[in-house]
């Protein structure tokens, strides 16, 4: 069936839901016009397809999804277990800006955060979008999570929202006495003395923990950064690792408006 008969389609009776009747017209328009249009995909364990949560514009606002773990390059199957792939964000991106009748951009954020790889392309990606550009918390905005909502233009949450989690870490389960009452005794050979750090059964060297804490501090100082240079003075003290609800992260600069209903806010006329 082409996308004109569908587009035809549109003007008859429909069993269909406002918001996706119009997420549908706009998704036809823009493949007629040859306009790229991302779509979100996910599979299941067995490899059958998962309903993805997908961009959509509807009145010139372009909502975007940000839930779950946030990972870089993912599989079909981790986006399906709830992951939601950077690489995604950016294409929608890429998509609603190129859209010359969407003029803000929301990006619905519930997620704890997740992998370093991939952060800062993405939030990159949301500071040149070219629009208005606002982070919505509706649950969790921590960690990665808040470093993409720093590149918007503001940031929104739901009295309840949980914000913060400024910091970054690298677990190590040592392992070795477990293994030992279990008479089992790893030896790893390696070619330096940072190759290997981590293998499970052997205990980090002291030159291998020094190496992964710099790893860290590196990565925290870029987070930190990232966040005062788009939030302005935060504490240093708020930026250990803890997380707050919506009123106090508000008093602290880490969040400009707390609103239930992000609609609603938008559409009422900005203060002079």
């Amino acid at each position: 069936m082409t996308h004109t008969h569908l587009l035809g389609l549109l003007g008859q009776p429909a069993l269909i839901t406002a918001t996706a009747y119009t997420a549908a017209k706009q998704l036809i328009l823009a493949r007629i016009a040859g306009q790229p249009q991302a779509v979100r995909e996910g599979y299941g364990p067995c490899g059958e397809e998962v309903e993805m949560p997908q961009m959509v514009i509807e009145n010139g606002i372009a909502v975007i999804p940000v839930a779950g773990i946030l990972g870089w390059k993912l599989s079909g199957m981790e986006k399906g277990s709830g992951c939601t792939d950077y690489c995604d964000i950016i294409e929608d991106i890429e998509v609603a800006s190129a859209d010359p009748t969407v003029t803000t951009i929301v990006f619905d954020i519930d997620s704890p955060g997740g992998m370093v790889s991939g952060v800062s392309e993405c939030a990159d990606a949301i500071a040149m979008s070219g629009k208005r550009t606002i982070a919505y918390g509706s649950g969790l905005v921590c960690s990665a999570a808040y470093w993409l909502a720093c590149a918007c233009d503001e940031i929104w949450a739901t009295p309840s929202a949980t914000i913060g989690s400024i910091g970054v870490y690298v677990p190590h389960h040592d392992v070795t006495e477990m293994l030992a009452k279990e008479g089992i005794k790893v030896r790893l050979f390696a070619s330096g003395t940072l190759k290997g750090a981590g293998y499970p059964g052997v205990p980090l060297t002291e030159a291998q923990a020094i190496d992964i804490q710099a790893s860290v501090d590196a990565i925290n100082v870029d987070f930190q950064a990232f966040v005062t240079s788009a939030r302005g003075a935060i504490d240093g003290g708020d930026m250990q690792g803890q997380t707050f609800r919506a009123v106090e992260a508000q008093n602290r600069g880490l969040i400009d408006v707390i609103t239930a209903d992000w609609q609603d806010t938008l559409g009422e006329p900005e203060a002079d």
